[in-house]
């Protein structure tokens, strides 16, 4: 193999995000969203801008029963979404559209989730009114957005560790790090372990 192939990763942008940004990292944040709107066993469910549907998922584990959607615009998230199981629960309807412009009848649901869709959406004015109109009265809205720097515990503690913990002449190296080194495992869970204990 030559020594550049050695870097290549197999793989579209969506089967790479699964594969290692969910693990590490979004599934964590996908739990914890889920935990604090608490959806119910019955209620309708949707996941807004869902990516390869890990909130979805979670949400439908903790539910056993009812209804849960899956919305995104990129259908390449959406694929992998349609590929991967869901375990347990009610089974997830993945739709592809628009938050701006979602394809649901006004009071479709009882819970909206969004995990760090908010801050990319061009009109997040108009992407909320959607959320609200697809909600029923009194429904829930769960959002998980970045706020600054300073007050997101684990993308500080990352933005921390690439500025001081490791070393870039390393990484330019021709036998350097690969995704798959013990340095770049051990980090991840060094990293883990910093984001959350802030």
């Amino acid at each position: 193999m030559a020594q550049q192939e050695q870097w290549q990763l197999e793989g579209s942008a969506a089967e790479l995000y699964e594969r290692y940004l969910v693990p590490a990292i979004t599934a964590l944040w996908a739990a914890d969203l889920v935990d604090r709107a608490a959806p119910q066993s019955g209620e309708r469910v949707l996941d807004l801008a869902c990516g390869t549907g890990v909130v979805a998922r979670v949400a439908a584990e903790r539910m056993g029963g009812g209804q849960v959607v899956g919305l995104d615009i990129n259908t390449g998230m959406l694929a992998v979404a349609r590929s991967l199981p869901t375990g347990a629960g009610p089974r997830i309807d993945w739709c592809e559209g628009s938050a701006l412009e979602m394809p649901f009848t006004d009071s479709t649901f009882d819970l909206v989730l969004c995990q760090l869709g908010l801050q990319f959406f061009p009109d997040r004015s108009g992407a909320l009114r959607e959320m609200f109109r697809v909600l029923v009265p009194n429904g829930r809205l769960a959002l998980s957005v970045f706020s600054a720097i300073d007050h997101t515990p684990a993308a500080k503690a990352l933005a921390e560790a690439l500025w001081t913990d490791i070393s870039v002449q390393a990484l330019r190296q021709p036998n350097g790090p690969s995704i798959h080194s013990p340095m770049l495992t051990s980090f991840t869970d060094w990293w883990l372990a910093r984001a959350f204990a802030m």
